[in-house]
Protein backbone atom coordinates (compact mmCIF):
# COMPACT_ATOMS: atom_id res chain seq x y z
CA UNK A 1 0.00 0.00 0.00
CA UNK A 2 1.38 3.37 -1.01
CA UNK A 3 0.53 6.59 0.86
CA UNK A 4 0.85 9.91 -0.87
CA UNK A 5 1.21 13.01 1.30
CA UNK A 6 -0.25 16.01 -0.52
CA UNK A 7 0.36 18.52 2.29
CA UNK A 8 3.44 20.67 2.14
CA UNK A 9 5.42 21.85 5.16
CA UNK A 10 3.86 25.33 4.85
CA UNK A 11 0.34 23.82 5.01
CA UNK A 12 1.26 21.76 8.08
CA UNK A 13 2.69 24.83 9.85
CA UNK A 14 -0.38 26.92 9.00
CA UNK A 15 -2.80 24.28 10.32
CA UNK A 16 -0.69 23.78 13.46
CA UNK A 17 -0.64 27.55 14.07
CA UNK A 18 -4.45 27.72 13.80
CA UNK A 19 -4.86 24.77 16.18
CA UNK A 20 -2.40 26.29 18.66
CA UNK A 21 -4.26 29.61 18.54
CA UNK A 22 -7.64 28.04 19.34
CA UNK A 23 -6.24 25.85 22.12
CA UNK A 24 -4.91 28.90 23.98
CA UNK A 25 -6.99 30.36 26.84
CA UNK A 26 -9.20 33.36 26.16
CA UNK A 27 -6.86 35.86 27.83
CA UNK A 28 -3.94 34.82 25.62
CA UNK A 29 -6.05 35.08 22.45
CA UNK A 30 -6.88 38.74 23.11
CA UNK A 31 -4.57 41.33 21.55
CA UNK A 32 -4.46 43.78 24.48
CA UNK A 33 -2.86 43.38 27.87
CA UNK A 34 -4.74 41.70 30.67
CA UNK A 35 -6.62 44.08 32.97
CA UNK A 36 -7.13 43.58 36.68
CA UNK A 37 -9.04 45.49 39.34
CA UNK A 38 -6.95 47.98 41.30
CA UNK A 39 -7.52 47.62 45.04
CA UNK A 40 -6.75 51.27 45.66
CA UNK A 41 -9.15 52.98 43.29
CA UNK A 42 -11.42 50.09 42.20
CA UNK A 43 -10.96 50.55 38.45
CA UNK A 44 -9.64 48.15 35.81
CA UNK A 45 -6.01 48.78 34.82
CA UNK A 46 -3.32 46.86 32.96
CA UNK A 47 -0.99 44.65 34.97
CA UNK A 48 2.02 46.87 34.15
CA UNK A 49 0.43 49.92 35.82
CA UNK A 50 -0.60 48.10 38.98
CA UNK A 51 2.62 47.79 41.04
CA UNK A 52 3.59 51.48 40.94
CA UNK A 53 0.05 52.90 40.44
CA UNK A 54 1.00 55.10 37.51
CA UNK A 55 -2.61 55.14 36.38
CA UNK A 56 -3.56 57.21 39.45
CA UNK A 57 -0.80 59.74 38.77
CA UNK A 58 -1.43 59.99 35.00
CA UNK A 59 -5.25 59.79 35.23
CA UNK A 60 -5.32 57.11 32.52
CA UNK A 61 -8.08 54.99 33.96
CA UNK A 62 -10.55 52.70 32.19
CA UNK A 63 -13.91 53.43 33.84
CA UNK A 64 -15.71 50.25 32.90
CA UNK A 65 -18.97 49.05 34.38
CA UNK A 66 -17.18 46.97 37.00
CA UNK A 67 -16.03 50.16 38.70
CA UNK A 68 -19.67 51.12 39.29
CA UNK A 69 -21.18 47.72 40.07
CA UNK A 70 -23.46 47.11 43.03
CA UNK A 71 -26.44 48.96 44.41
CA UNK A 72 -26.80 52.72 44.12
CA UNK A 73 -25.98 54.74 47.21
CA UNK A 74 -29.05 56.92 46.62
CA UNK A 75 -31.41 54.90 44.39
CA UNK A 76 -33.98 56.59 42.17
CA UNK A 77 -37.45 56.59 43.65
CA UNK A 78 -40.14 54.54 41.94
CA UNK A 79 -43.18 56.16 40.39
CA UNK A 80 -45.37 55.26 43.37
CA UNK A 81 -42.84 56.58 45.85
CA UNK A 82 -42.62 59.90 43.99
CA UNK A 83 -46.42 60.19 44.05
CA UNK A 84 -46.37 59.55 47.79
CA UNK A 85 -43.74 62.21 48.40
CA UNK A 86 -45.71 64.78 46.38
CA UNK A 87 -48.94 63.93 48.20
CA UNK A 88 -47.27 64.26 51.62
CA UNK A 89 -45.90 67.68 50.61
CA UNK A 90 -49.40 68.78 49.58
CA UNK A 91 -51.10 67.48 52.73
CA UNK A 92 -48.53 68.60 55.28
CA UNK A 93 -49.50 72.31 55.47
CA UNK A 94 -53.25 71.59 55.43
CA UNK A 95 -53.18 68.98 58.19
CA UNK A 96 -51.01 71.05 60.53
CA UNK A 97 -54.01 73.22 61.39
CA UNK A 98 -56.39 70.24 61.81
CA UNK A 99 -54.18 67.93 63.88
CA UNK A 100 -53.03 68.83 67.38
CA UNK A 101 -49.44 70.01 67.62
CA UNK A 102 -47.52 66.99 68.92
CA UNK A 103 -44.14 65.79 67.89
CA UNK A 104 -43.22 66.28 64.28
CA UNK A 105 -42.65 62.56 63.74
CA UNK A 106 -46.17 61.69 64.88
CA UNK A 107 -47.60 64.37 62.60
CA UNK A 108 -45.55 63.16 59.68
CA UNK A 109 -46.60 59.57 60.35
CA UNK A 110 -50.29 60.54 60.27
CA UNK A 111 -49.82 62.57 57.09
CA UNK A 112 -48.04 59.68 55.39
CA UNK A 113 -50.79 57.24 56.36
CA UNK A 114 -53.43 59.64 55.03
CA UNK A 115 -51.51 60.05 51.77
CA UNK A 116 -51.09 56.28 51.40
CA UNK A 117 -54.84 55.75 51.94
CA UNK A 118 -55.74 58.42 49.37
CA UNK A 119 -53.32 57.06 46.75
CA UNK A 120 -54.54 53.50 47.34
CA UNK A 121 -58.17 54.55 46.86
CA UNK A 122 -57.29 56.43 43.67
CA UNK A 123 -55.28 53.49 42.32
CA UNK A 124 -58.07 51.02 43.07
CA UNK A 125 -60.69 53.29 41.47
CA UNK A 126 -58.54 53.66 38.36
CA UNK A 127 -58.00 49.89 38.16
CA UNK A 128 -61.74 49.26 38.59
CA UNK A 129 -62.57 51.74 35.84
CA UNK A 130 -60.08 50.09 33.48
CA UNK A 131 -61.32 46.60 34.39
CA UNK A 132 -64.96 47.57 33.80
CA UNK A 133 -64.07 49.16 30.46
CA UNK A 134 -62.27 46.00 29.35
CA UNK A 135 -65.22 43.92 30.47
CA UNK A 136 -67.60 46.10 28.45
CA UNK A 137 -65.46 45.96 25.31
CA UNK A 138 -65.14 42.19 25.55
CA UNK A 139 -68.91 41.92 25.84
CA UNK A 140 -69.37 44.13 22.77
CA UNK A 141 -66.81 42.18 20.72
CA UNK A 142 -68.15 38.78 21.78
CA UNK A 143 -70.77 38.62 19.06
Amino acid sequence: MIQINLMTDADRKRIQAILDFYHRPFSLRQPGEKKVKCHQCGTKVTINELPNHTHIINYEVDFSSSAFKGKRFHPHYSKRRLLLVDRVKKLMPTLTEILPQKEFQNLLHKVRNTAIEQLTKERKAQAKKKRDQQKLSRRINRV
